[in-house]
């Protein structure tokens, strides 16, 4: 306060503290190893993987009571097979699973799409592109925020995680969960370590209930600290924070 008069925070003041809240809130969403059993990410995960074993264990059960009555009347043994039904219903539960896990999926770069977003919102509120708003497409994404902030989102850490973060949503939403690479487009391509990593084949559909969610959403707490660093280093450099 001057002379009784509340000082106004400068551009560079609001820059700061917006880039400050965007990623407390982004750690919020996306918690460290550490902090990562006590989210509501695990908790999604576990609440998911509880239903699957629940109905996988009554399917068996099931199953046992009809080998059972099998065993004891013999001579009704084709009345007793439900075979080809328990595999049906055993199908669709795993079919629901992975669904159920292609949505987390989904989820999980709906955060992320929307915090890079952000990233460009508030960097242009500063600059001559106050009204232009952020582009929704991820070349143009990485493009935009290099144009506003020098930095190279590829070179953050854990990039390869988030991009194939971004292709197995698109592959869920888009092409029935099935993996296709573009030959001519790399940022379209999974990291081929990460193909083997995580079992997945070119043109088959992607076993979403078989990713490490937990290495997902700590990857991208490393990508989101270490791209807000680095937008910050870049800003002073540029003396706009």
């Amino acid at each position: 306060m001057i002379n009784g008069e509340v000082k106004q925070p400068s551009e560079k003041d609001i820059l700061c503290i917006r880039l400050k809240a965007l990623l407390e809130i982004q750690m919020l969403v996306f918690p460290s190893n550490n902090s990562y059993a006590l989210s509501f990410w695990d908790k999604w995960d576990q609440r998911i993987r509880n239903a699957h074993n629940e109905d996988e264990n009554e399917i068996n059960e099931i199953y046992k009571r009809f080998e059972n009555h099998k065993n004891n009347y013999p001579e009704y043994d084709q009345a007793f097979d439900q075979s080809d039904t328990l595999s049906d219903d055993y199908w669709e539960t795993f079919s629901l699973t992975n669904s159920m896990y292609g949505v987390l999926v989904v989820a999980i770069w709906s955060k992320m799409e929307s915090f890079l977003k952000d990233i460009i919102l508030i960097c242009r509120d500063t600059s001559e592109k106050k009204d232009k708003g952020s582009p929704h497409i991820f070349r143009k994404i990485i493009k935009a925020i290099k144009e506003e902030t020098k930095v190279q989102i590829k070179l953050c850490d854990s990039y390869i995680i988030i991009n194939a973060i971004r292709i197995l949503n698109n592959t869920f939403k888009h092409n029935d969960g099935i993996y296709e690479p573009k030959n001519c487009k790399e940022i379209e391509n999974i990291d081929k370590e990460l193909l083997d990593k995580w079992k997945i084949k070119e043109k088959r559909e992607i076993e979403f209930s078989e990713l490490p969610i937990k290495e997902l959403i700590t990857a991208c707490y490393s990508f989101s600290r270490d791209l807000i660093q680095k937008v910050r280093t870049e800003l002073i450099k540029q003396d706009r924070l």
